[in-house]
């Protein structure tokens, strides 16, 4: 297409000139005086993406790309007495998203993709370890599946929250609460709609314990309460969980199981996620690794019965090309069954890649769903992917990612993405590249 003929040099060529470029990070910038530390961090990531449609009709490779960057500039006022304030702003925005009716630029505008990234105060308590944070901030949990940051979106995700946490030695325990949406407020300046109703609750407690050098072993009890006007919606969904991970010689391995209780409008929530991966790496040169990995999210097509990731990094698992992110709306409350294989290597200093390949398959309708589709099953088969990256770390704080998602359909995905009958299933193409500097 004549868009990724521009774009594409142009991506290109500025890579070029950032890894001509000595010097391109530095530690932390600092101010101190006799009580407080003013430290500065920033961060600019570049990123072009290349894409076939993402719908699965069609035989252009790429039908679609585009340029994105976030800016961010951090700064941290630290006191002795351990007190901390951080504040951080970002720019996130799609290059040539500001132009005119006319087609020239603007040159003054909304400034719609700025915004506060975080913005927090960490108080300590008194006691060694055990502090109370305050504000709009990044929560991550075990490896991010039930909560995370969204770091691999531009903009990422952050809660509003205040955060109890005591982390001393083996231990590691919080316990939060968190203001999803808010529809009721007094608020002068419009954002919020006054005297509306579907205020949306997250929040819970996590522990985590270190057995030595070889595990580490959490439970986690969330809950997330959407108080919406349509009786139907009202929803109380308890998360309870346990998550194990660790490595033993050269063996590495990480076992989680969730279950999931409350209501749904007048129906009872029953859901259940198994997850179990093992990685072994070779004594050789570059550490080659190979790894399975079988996960399961339960499913019948009614919604109660389907597990919700709540605010999981789900890119980090169910592959690169990201048709899995909002459960279980993307398999229309099927669940999903996701087997594989990994490999990985680093064959030089500073250089890494590697390669998933994902088996994806819903499960079976049953009850109400099943007598909405006329008792007729529809396949359960939704297709493989296959994702190959490479991350190479060529300055301090600078690097360079590349990857390539192919996914091939199967029959299952027609249900899901309402494709008809008589239409072709065509594979899929993604080519991501990122630039990402920080200091």
């Amino acid at each position: 297409m004549n868009r990724s003929k521009r774009s594409l040099p142009l991506f290109c060529a500025l890579t070029l000139l950032a890894l001509a470029t000595p010097g391109f990070s530095q530690d932390h910038p600092t101010l101190e005086s006799a009580d407080w530390k003013l430290s500065f961090d920033g961060q600019y990531k570049l990123r072009g993406q290349f894409d076939s449609g993402k719908n699965f009709v069609g035989d252009d490779i790429a039908d679609r790309e585009w340029l994105s960057h976030r800016a961010r500039i951090g700064m941290a006022a630290a006191h002795t007495s351990g007190t901390k304030v951080v504040v951080r702003f970002q720019d996130v925005r799609v290059w040539g998203e500001e132009t005119h009716a006319s087609g020239q630029p603007v040159l003054s505008n909304g400034a719609l993709g700025m915004d506060i990234h975080e913005a927090y105060a960490l108080v300590p308590l008194g006691v060694q370890g055990l502090s109370l944070q305050l504000g709009k901030q990044e929560i991550i949990l075990d490896q991010h599946r039930i909560v995370g940051n969204l770091d691999w979106t531009m903009r990422a995700r952050r809660f509003d929250a205040a955060r109890l946490r005591y982390a001393q030695d083996a231990w590691d325990v919080s316990g939060f609460a968190a203001l999803i949406t808010e529809r009721d407020a007094v608020d002068g300046d419009g954002h919020v709609p006054a005297g509306g109703a579907g205020d949306v609750y997250f929040g819970g407690v996590h522990g985590k314990y270190a057995v030595g050098k070889i595990a580490k072993v959490s439970l986690m009890s969330l809950a997330r309460k959407n108080d919406t006007a349509v009786k139907t919606a009202n929803e109380l969904r308890l998360t309870e969980g346990l998550f194990a991970e660790g490595k033993v010689a050269d063996v590495s391995f990480m076992a989680e199981f969730y279950q999931q209780l409350g209501h749904l409008g007048d129906k009872d929530i029953s859901a259940s996620m198994l997850g179990v991966r093992a990685a072994y790496s070779l004594p050789a040169p570059g550490t080659p690794t190979v790894g399975l990995f079988f996960e399961d999210l339960s499913g019948d097509g009614n919604a109660p019965n389907a597990f919700e990731l709540n605010y999981g990094t789900n890119h980090r698992w169910y592959g690169e090309m990201d048709y899995f992110l909002a459960f279980g709306k993307d398999t229309l409350q099927r669940g999903l069954r996701d087997m594989g294989v990994t490999l990985s290597a680093s064959p030089a200093a500073g250089l890494s890649v590697g390669l998933d390949v994902h088996l994806f398959a819903t499960h079976a309708l049953a009850g109400d769903a099943l007598k909405a589709a006329g008792d007729k099953q529809p396949e359960t088969d939704l297709g493989k992917e296959v994702d190959v990256r490479l991350l190479w770390k060529f300055q301090k704080g600078a690097s360079l990612h590349v990857l390539y998602g192919l996914f091939q359909p199967g029959e299952g995905m027609r249900s899901v993405k309402k494709i008809a009958a008589d239409a072709t299933l065509t594979t899929e193409h993604l080519c991501v590249v990122t630039l990402d500097t920080a200091f």
